[in-house]
């Protein structure tokens, strides 16, 4: 199962169950497998100046280019990050028992508030 997808330069990507990405750059015509390097089921795909993916169990993945991913992990071994974007320089991800990861250079600030899961998060600047 697909969870989510984005664009930028030209550039489809969707992320989905078991580490599966996908991406397109002939408009969605044709689709290339990508290595995640990783078996977690990836939520949500981000692009703000690069793409950052979420997932199960503090699984994150970094990229520049859409194509090589560096995997990230965060200090959460239980939660799912389900939603997330990218605003004012950082990304923000959302999940089960209220968790809220925001990277800022690098560096992961992670809340747990422990109650029920946040599936997405929307900031007007």
């Amino acid at each position: 199962m697909l969870w989510s997808i984005t664009y930028n330069n030209n550039q489809y990507i969707a992320v989905g169950n078991s580490g599966t990405i996908f991406s397109s750059i002939d408009n969605g015509i044709t689709w290339e497998s990508q290595n995640s390097a990783t078996n977690q089921d990836l939520r949500i795909i981000i692009y703000g100046d690069m793409y950052v993916i979420l997932g199960a169990n503090g699984g994150i993945l970094l990229s520049n280019d859409g194509i090589t991913w560096e995997p990230y992990s965060i200090p959460i071994t239980s939660q799912i990050l389900i939603g997330g974007t990218y605003a004012n320089g950082q990304y923000i991800g959302v999940g089960t028992a209220g968790t809220i990861a925001i990277l800022n250079n690098y560096e992961w600030n992670i809340q747990t508030f422990g109650i029920k899961n946040l599936n997405a998060i929307v900031i007007n600047n």
